[in-house]
């Protein structure tokens, strides 16, 4: 069983925060607790796929996962905790 730093309760504060907490879990493939960069570009790539639109060009997903981290990865250890995910909203 994974350990995540935070529990259901914690992220019923609203429902974006709900939202985005089953997003975390959906994507940490490897059920440790922490997004890395490999399955926070997996995701992006997943939702340009959902949406139907031209797929994102590699340099593009890298660029998003440099915003994403940059802005996200408050401890700068390369993986985000769902704390450091649902902070500040989506992306």
């Amino acid at each position: 069983m994974p350990m995540y730093h935070g529990s259901d309760e914690d992220l019923e504060e609203g429902d974006e925060k709900a939202d985005m907490g089953r997003v975390f879990r959906e994507w940490d493939l490897d059920r440790d607790g922490m997004m890395n960069e490999a399955e926070v570009k997996e995701m992006f790539k997943a939702a340009d796929r959902h949406e139907g639109g031209a797929s994102l060009e590699d340099d593009h997903v890298g660029m998003l996962l440099w915003h994403l981290m940059d802005d996200k990865d408050k401890d700068k250890d390369g993986k985000l905790s769902l704390e450091e995910f649902v902070s500040g909203g989506g992306y």
